[in-house]
């Protein structure tokens, strides 16, 4: 029997502005915690927003993102989408990340605009206002971009 997976998606802004070195020593800290956790998922960053997927046990999901939640890096975090399935969508990736700028697909910058402006809310694992369609949509266009072969 294969074990459950639970998928949660926030989106979230930067309290203050973030360099460089800061979001790389963040990212590498971050992969070796999701790890150890066995954590998958992708971070986005686009102008100063962030959208993530995290994957993985439910408990420690719901864990991490409480610890995300709590963090004064964030602002204007919402919960936007989850569910539990059968397979992960990044199982390589203990978090995967890309800067979101101009020369990125056009399409999908605009998917990533429509989920930060109207990507409705998730209240006690009951999706509403289309988010799960829009982040399904979203996760499948940034794995035709980036050349990650679909899961399932």
């Amino acid at each position: 029997m294969s074990q459950s997976i639970y998928k949660l998606v926030y989106v979230s802004s930067a309290s203050l502005p973030v360099t460089n070195k800061e979001m790389y020593d963040l990212l590498e800290k971050s992969r070796q915690n999701n790890f150890r956790l066995e954590i998958t998922g992708i971070l986005l960053c686009y102008e100063d927003n962030f959208f993530q997927l995290l994957e993985g046990d439910k408990e420690t999901v719901k864990s991490l993102y409480a610890k995300i939640s709590d963090d004064p890096r964030h602002r204007g975090i919402l919960r936007i989408f989850s569910e539990t399935t059968s397979e992960r969508e990044f199982p390589k990736w203990s978090m995967g990340f890309k800067l979101i700028d101009d020369e990125w697909d056009h399409e999908f910058r605009e998917g990533l605009n429509d989920i930060f402006k109207n990507g409705g809310l998730d209240l006690n694992d009951t999706v509403i206002n289309g988010a799960s369609i829009k982040v399904h949509k979203l996760l499948k266009s940034f794995k035709r971009i980036s050349g990650i072969e679909a899961v399932g």
